[in-house]
């Protein structure tokens, strides 16, 4: 498992586009159903990171 340093409380949301985020490691995001899981664009970003 990986992990950040990023402080949570960083986040910010965007106003209209967002109304929550969650944290997960890739694994729970490999395993999300398709419609919560991010852009393909994304999934692809973080492969690439691990």
């Amino acid at each position: 498992m990986s992990e950040t340093d990023a402080d949570k409380t960083s986040v910010v949301l965007q106003e209209g586009e967002t109304s929550a985020y969650k944290w997960v490691t890739a694994e729970e995001l490999r395993s999300m159903p398709r419609n919560k899981q991010a852009t393909q664009r994304m999934l692809n970003f973080i492969e690439e990171l691990i």
